[in-house]
């Protein structure tokens, strides 16, 4: 595997995304993960959670959120690692996100569990990410009806942690994407 490159998993909350990221940056040499949750909760007052509707404010800070983890993830990047940022990065903020991208080219994971898998999932973790503004169906909904396909969406419902991560090494070439061409398609579909 090349050096230096730059893969982003997204998916619902519950769906594996830092436990496969952590995994995925260990099979690098030089791997870094840089969770989502951790740049959020560096914010200790005055933060305001993406939720059903936009609450003010909420859409800024996801995006200052996503600015500050490419920030963190590019300081790495430059010193030669390969990085693996994690975070829900669904809906139109899925385009929001790209935008921001200081590379042409990164590897973009969308893992996509059956709900089921996620209501289990979820049932198994120690915090939970559902009960508050955000719902599994609610949130489902977002990532099937509003956010841009591009990258390698990968149902991983049946497999491990351990498996996903396989499958994400196996079919890199599948997650590739250019990021600008992806802005270019996005615009031309939008009315």
């Amino acid at each position: 595997m090349s050096a230096a490159d730059v893969f982003v998993i997204s998916g619902l909350q519950a769906a594996g995304k830092t436990t496969v990221a952590g995994l995925l940056a260990r099979r690098f040499g030089r791997g870094v993960h840089v969770p989502g949750d951790s740049i959020r909760d560096m914010v200790v007052a005055g933060r305001i959670d993406m939720a059903p509707g936009k609450p003010d404010g909420a859409a800024e800070q996801l995006l200052a959120r996503y600015e500050a983890a490419i920030a963190v993830a590019r300081v790495y990047h430059d010193a030669g690692f390969t990085v693996v940022i994690e975070d829900v990065i669904l809906g139109a903020m899925a385009l929001e996100f790209l935008a921001l991208m200081p590379w042409s080219e990164v590897h973009f994971v969308m893992l996509a569990p059956s709900r089921a898998a996620v209501a289990r999932r979820e049932e198994r973790r120690s915090k939970s990410a559902y009960g508050g503004a955000w719902s599994i169906p609610a949130l489902a909904v977002v990532l099937e009806l509003d956010t841009p396909v591009f990258g390698y969406w990968l149902d991983s419902s049946e497999l491990t942690a351990e498996q996903t991560t396989d499958r994400i090494i196996a079919d890199r070439q599948a997650s590739r994407i250019d990021v600008q061409a992806v802005l270019r398609s996005a615009a031309r579909t939008i009315p």
